[in-house]
């Protein structure tokens, strides 16, 4: 590949710069869709099949960096071991001198995040399908060994159908992958669980209930269920110590069951919440009828 996306002076690679570095490979750039904590993502296609895809390329400034290198392709390994509707698939990837990057499926859709509003609670329905949906797909991912350790509204892609994908396994727990050091936070905090906050290396699959918890607890009110004033040490002791308010008691219209289902996620100890995914799928399952008689 040509030495286009080494540029001192610019942090992420442009369009014009990836179009010029894919010129001679399989894939067509075509437009900036989104940027990163590591990296720009960008549509392309195949040029053979003509297929659309995306391409993750690793920031500039990371190239160089083996540690960082091997923390953003751990993404492939990832998502390889996963398949599930909700879970964005991994086409390939390629590496060189200047460049490293990931070929994905193409998602024509929202990130959360940016649907979610401050006065506004998500439509009730919507929002236990698309957590629903993400319960499962955790499962699978579960099942595989693997723990995400970032699930937040910017990695939960919602398609114009109400489907959901999950992306982003940038900061994945593997089975014996040794990146990881005791009392290193990977992940965001606002969604972190207690023992991620800790840094703590021994973390489960309820690790990412809590934080979907956390997800389904702004969706249904707004708010996040740890926030206000000050960050760090602050937050992390909020997430640690604060209880979380019934979700019935910030919104009106919210079945009085999901009081129960959002404190077990978000239950401060592990063995106090959901023993996996496909158990909070079902608590799930179980209220939607509710929603219809309302």
């Amino acid at each position: 590949m040509k030495n286009a996306l080494n540029m001192n002076t610019k942090t992420y690679a442009t369009a014009s710069a990836v179009r010029e570095e894919f010129a001679l490979s399989r894939y067509a750039v075509v437009r900036e869709v989104g940027q990163g904590s590591t990296g720009t993502v960008f549509e392309a296609f195949e040029r053979k099949t003509r297929n659309r895809v995306a391409i993750k390329v690793l920031r500039n400034s990371l190239q160089a960096n083996p540690r960082a290198r091997e923390r953003f392709l751990r993404e492939v390994e990832a998502a390889s071991r996963v398949d599930h509707p909700a879970i964005v698939k991994i086409h390939g990837w390629g590496s060189g001198s200047d460049t490293t990057y990931i070929a994905m499926e193409y998602v024509d859709g929202q990130p959360l995040s940016k649907l979610l509003s401050p006065i506004a609670a998500f439509p009730l329905d919507q929002t236990v399908r698309i957590v629903h949906q993400l319960a499962t797909g955790l499962a699978s991912v579960h099942r595989a060994g693997l723990v995400h350790r970032d699930i937040k509204p910017d990695n939960i892609m919602v398609l114009k159908d109400g489907a959901v994908k999950l992306s982003d396994f940038g900061v994945v727990k593997l089975p014996d992958s040794s990146l990881t050091q005791a009392g290193e936070l990977l992940g965001t905090l606002h969604y972190m669980s207690p023992e991620q906050a800790q840094g703590k290396l021994n973390i489960s699959g309820q690790s990412d209930i809590f934080s979907l918890g956390a997800v389904l607890f702004e969706m249904l009110t707004c708010k996040r269920p740890f926030d206000g004033d000050g960050l760090g040490a602050a937050l992390t002791q909020r997430i640690l110590q604060a209880p979380v308010p019934p979700v019935t008691t910030l919104k009106l219209g919210i079945p009085s069951v999901f009081n129960a289902i959002v404190a077990r996620a978000l239950a401060k100890d592990p063995a106090d919440r959901y023993a996996n995914c496909d158990e909070f799928a079902r608590d799930l399952a179980r209220a939607m009828p509710l929603l219809r008689l309302g």
